[in-house]
This record gives structure tokens, sequence and C-alpha cells, in this order.
């Protein structure tokens, strides 16, 4: 850990980043690996990096005050930066819609966790855009994390007729099949 600070602060990122992994690494236990890494992460705007890094060490040491501080920093960050990003592009989608900018407004409310609007924004892409693959596929994603299995079913069974070497589309349908499976 020290050594990754001290790259750091000598302007050698990646030496850094190479003693924090090393400190991950041999120090699954050390809740400061988590912290310092996730915060040198977060101070180059990976912030979803750090989030995911950051909720590990907090569960392994819930009562690490610094972890939990920045945790709750990079968390409203993100949630600010979605928010941000949903309003901007509802605003574009507005005044000049077309299909894209309705398929990154679909992923801006997936990011968000947001799901059934991602849904909606998906709707509108394809109102205007009716053969559009990616739109099926976004809409796929998000019928799977409501699970609504069937509907993401037939949204992935649709991108995949527009567009048949469309390996994510093929990789959520799989990933629907498989939770499908297990519900029942």
């Amino acid at each position: 850990i020290n050594l990754g600070i001290l790259k750091n602060a000598m302007g050698k990122p990646d030496d850094a980043e190479k003693y924090l992994k090393n400190a991950l690494n041999y120090g699954r236990d050390n809740p400061g690996s988590y912290y310092y890494y996730g915060k040198w992460l977060y101070e180059r705007k990976r912030g979803k990096e750090a989030k995911n890094l950051l909720e590990k060490g907090h569960k392994l040491s819930p009562g690490h005050v610094q972890m939990k501080n920045l945790l709750d920093t990079v968390t409203v960050k993100e949630t600010h930066d979605i928010n941000t990003k949903i309003k901007m592009l509802s605003k574009t989608t507005e005044e000049k819609p077309i299909a894209e900018d309705f398929l990154e407004l679909s992923l801006a409310y997936y990011e968000g966790g947001l799901y059934n609007k991602c849904v909606d924004a998906c709707m509108d892409a394809l109102a205007l855009k009716p053969n559009y693959a990616l739109a099926y596929n976004n809409m796929c994603s998000a019928y799977n994390q409501l699970g609504q299995y069937d509907k993401a079913l037939e949204a992935c069974k649709r991108a995949l007729e527009i567009s048949p070497g469309f390996e994510r589309a093929r990789n959520n349908m799989k990933w629907v099949l498989e939770n499908e499976s297990r519900t029942k």
C-alpha cells in the first residue's frame, strides 16, 4: 500500500496501480488494500471500479469510517452523474428526437436502475427506427432486471432476427434462459 501511495505521489500512476493491486492480491483480508486502491481509482475518474472495490472492502470492515465515507461520496457522484446524463438526454430527445439519443437515454436509465423507463426509452427509439437491434437488446436487458423473462426473451429474439450475429443479444438471451429456468 505504501509503495503505491509513494509512486502515486511521485507522479507514476502505472507503478502506483501495480503496487496497489499487489497489496490487494496479498492482503484480501486487509481493509486498507480496498480503501487505498478504491481511493486511487476514484481520483482517476474510474468510479465504477472504485465503487465495486469499496463495497467489497466495506463488507469486510463495516466500521472502516474512511471507506464508508468514500463509498458514500462515490455513490452520490455516480447518482448525480447518471441524473445529469438523464436530464441532458431527456432535453435532447424532446428538442430533436432521434433513435440514437433514445438509445443513450435507455442506457442512462439502465445504469440508474430505472428499468421501466429504460424500456420506455427503447420503445421511443423503436418508434423512430423499427428495426433497431440495439434498442431491442437494451430492452431485453431491462426486462431481465425486472424478472420479466418472457418479454426479455421476445426482445432478444427480435434483436437477433434483425442482426443474427449480434453477440451481446445472444449473451443476453442466454442469460434470460438461464435465469428463467432457475425461477421455475
